[in-house]
């Protein structure tokens, strides 16, 4: 969804829905780009081939704000991220992950109380997984 205007709309049961992100660079990176194989790697990716003279290069375009939605501030009960910036897994190509923006969220409700009672910053910076 990087680089693409996002699209909401309400779903009728028992109907189908079809809608088109347009493209706009200015939008930049502002949810956490996650892969599981070697395709979805791809498909977060600006260019390459995966090979290791080519190697796939992660979309890298900061968001304009600097912000990631504050949806994906959620902590697990250790106060962890429970997501991550990148998270790359069971992929086998070679892919270079450089410039990438701060994937920083900022604390809400329950989670921004959390914080406030126990003295830690109310904002995290969410990080980056190679499994």
């Amino acid at each position: 969804m990087s680089d693409y205007t996002p699209s909401s709309f309400a779903m009728v049961p028992g109907s189908y829905q079809q809608t088109m992100l347009p493209f706009d660079y200015q939008m930049g990176l502002y949810t956490p780009l996650y892969a599981t194989n070697n395709q979805q790697l791809a498909n977060i990716s600006m260019f390459g081939n995966g090979s290791p003279y080519n190697p796939y290069v992660l979309f890298n375009n900061p968001s304009m704000n600097g912000q990631l939605d504050p949806l994906l501030g959620e902590v697990n009960d250790y106060f962890f991220p429970s997501y991550y910036g990148v998270l790359i897994a069971n992929s086998t190509a070679n892919v270079l992950i450089q410039n990438m923006p701060q994937m920083n969220v900022q604390y809400t409700g329950t989670y921004l109380s959390a914080a406030n009672l126990f003295h830690l910053p109310d904002s995290n910076t969410l990080g980056i997984v190679v499994y």
